[in-house]
């Protein structure tokens, strides 16, 4: 776990670990029991990334009031071409687009 950047975890260790190596040790797996541990691990910490990477409402929030302030500069005298982009960008709808430009201005 060291080589991958982890802490050891016993969860996985009973979890995965030992019955990887029970498989193993019973011929019903094609590659040794290190490596299945080794990519359940990995698979684990993919996981954990992703759930970290996750906006609180209020920092999604500002993060929009901000793409509607880029759009306000871009494209000042089209509100058709602000909710154009603003569709591309967050895949939300014109209500949105209008509840956040209330925030920015």
């Amino acid at each position: 776990m060291a080589r991958l950047g982890a802490r050891f975890d016993l969860c996985l260790y009973f979890a995965k670990g030992i019955p990887n190596y029970l498989q193993w040790c019973d011929d019903q797996t094609e590659s040794h029991w290190k490596d299945l541990v080794t990519a359940t691990i990995a698979e684990h910490l993919v996981e954990m990334r992703h759930k970290d990477e996750q906006l609180s409402r209020d920092q999604k929030k500002a993060s929009e009031v901000a793409i509607v302030r880029d759009l306000l500069k871009l494209y000042p005298d089209s509100r058709e071409e602000q909710l154009k982009e603003w569709t591309r960008q967050t895949h939300k709808s014109s209500r949105a687009f209008y509840r956040r430009l209330e925030e920015a201005t």
